[in-house]
């Protein structure tokens, strides 16, 4: 390699990572702190996973978290997040999400939201059955979705179809996060193989159980005072809205039509 090209391709590489930083220097730099999208647990520059099983919905409590932020008056597990536009990122159809969207958009009006649908320029959506973010053509698209929307939130829909190996996912996810202090919330599968190593990236890590019929509860895995939090939580509409375990011991128990353990067999 000649001194030219090797001066030019360490040029690059500080380019894209960066120089090494002194401690001394580090400790007496005026860092903020990041910016708080959500509760506490979403915060620019930072990765949230979101898991549950196929009956726990998670893409749904992701989903709602753009149409919350791209509605006006909408709040998502009972706290309006901070305005801004979001970029969906899904492999679904566009006619099945537009289903869901105009599901969530009709909840928020039977609930007596104001304003309508989401305005203008706050929800983005990404959207093509082939889309991979582990091969270079979905890092691309990505970059230049973020490039054309400005978005400071992605949103990924179901995130073990966005890719087949989840190293590769992550790579794309780092990227987006460290070069343009994006969030990113990703929803997936609790119990996948490949999705460990997603969830062991989180910053933060929210797992969604359903419990029964229309209530779920919410475990929050996070740094701070507080490290895991659990939020009760009941559906309608699609909304995923936060109750407290009182109301819930106050309501009529109903039967559950798939109990996950058999009655006891009667004596009579």
């Amino acid at each position: 390699m000649s001194d030219t090209t090797e001066k030019q391709t360490q040029e690059a590489e500080r380019t894209e990572f960066g120089l090494p930083l002194d401690a001394v220097d580090l400790l007496a730099a005026e860092i903020a702190e990041p910016a708080e999208l959500a509760l506490g647990f979403l915060r620019h520059g930072e990765l949230c996973v979101i898991a549950g099983e196929r009956e726990a919905n998670a893409a749904g409590l992701v989903l709602g978290l753009g149409v919350a932020r791209s509605c006006d008056g909408a709040a998502w597990l009972g706290i309006r997040p901070a305005p801004g536009p979001t970029l969906l990122v899904s492999t679904a159809s566009p006619f099945r999400l537009k289903k869901r969207i105009q599901r969530l958009v009709g909840g928020l009006a039977r609930a007596g939201a104001p304003g309508g649908g989401p305005a203008r320029g706050r929800l983005h959506v990404l959207a093509d059955r082939a889309l991979r973010l582990d091969w270079p053509s979905g890092r691309r698209a990505l970059a230049a979705a973020l490039e054309q929307t400005g978005a400071d939130l992605v949103l990924l829909d179901s995130a073990g179809r966005l890719c087949d190996e989840a190293s590769g996912l992550l790579g794309t996810v780092d990227a987006a996060i460290a070069r343009r202090r994006v969030a990113v919330v990703a929803s997936c599968s609790v119990a996948a193989e490949w999705a460990r190593r997603l969830r062991a990236s989180a910053d933060s890590l929210l797992r969604l159980e359903h419990h029964s019929g229309d209530t779920s509860l919410l475990s929050v895995d996070r740094t701070g005072p507080t490290p895991v939090e659990e939020i009760w939580l009941k559906r309608k509409d699609g909304w995923f809205r936060p109750v407290t375990a009182a109301r819930l011991a106050s309501e009529p128990r109903r039967r559950d039509p798939h109990p996950a353990t058999p009655p006891a067999p009667s004596r009579g």
